[in-house]
């Protein structure tokens, strides 16, 4: 369930388990399992200034409106997409667009 109604058209990433061999595709949240473990804080930093990590975490304006960890722009996703494939080689990543449409409406109402 979505944070608020509305029409929705997100970009998530998603990547295959290297073991896995149902072939499933599963969402990656935030892509923070995919940074080496090892990379010091202002590469880090210099990497943020350049892919757009910051649309698909928490402080995204997509989870902030829908709590779902994806972007709102294409090309974002595939920024980022392209950037943890390339720190991962060997692992399989996909950008997938999910639609979404949700609409609440009170069927019941009491009040003491």
């Amino acid at each position: 369930m979505l944070r608020k109604d509305g029409k929705y058209t997100i970009y998530i990433i998603q990547f295959k388990y290297i073991e896995d061999k149902d072939n499933v595709w599963h969402n990656a949240g935030d892509c923070g399992q995919f940074w080496p473990a090892r990379m010091f804080i202002h590469d880090r930093e210099e990497v943020r200034k350049k892919v757009p990590f910051d649309k698909v975490n928490a402080c995204g304006d997509c989870w902030q409106e829908t709590g779902v960890s994806g972007t709102y722009d294409f090309d974002d996703a595939l920024k980022i997409m392209s950037y943890i494939a390339l720190i991962n080689p060997g692992r399989e990543f996909r950008v997938s667009e999910v639609k979404i449409k949700q609409t609440t409406t009170q069927r019941c109402c009491m009040k003491f």
